[in-house]
């Protein structure tokens, strides 16, 4: 999972995209991940972050978790 696949998520669901329409339209903007990895990553974020508050994240996959790192010093 690259770092601009998020971030590009992160700005289709604020600009009010449906998960169903980024993973079939947008797939340039993300990889080409299935929906139900983007979905997880919007549950994710939902859960961990605040990304209007201008947070960029990075992540890791693993075989059952992705981890999600902000880069802003300022803690949540």
């Amino acid at each position: 999972c690259d770092e601009k696949y998020v971030t590009n998520i992160i700005t289709l669901l604020d600009e009010g995209n449906t998960i169903p329409f980024i993973a079939r339209y947008r797939k340039e903007l993300h990889g080409s991940m299935d929906g139900q990895k983007i979905r997880e990553i919007a549950e994710q974020i939902n859960r961990d972050f605040r990304p209007s508050k201008g947070y960029k994240f990075g992540c890791v996959l693993n075989a059952s978790s992705i981890f999600f790192l902000s880069t802003s010093a300022e803690s949540i």
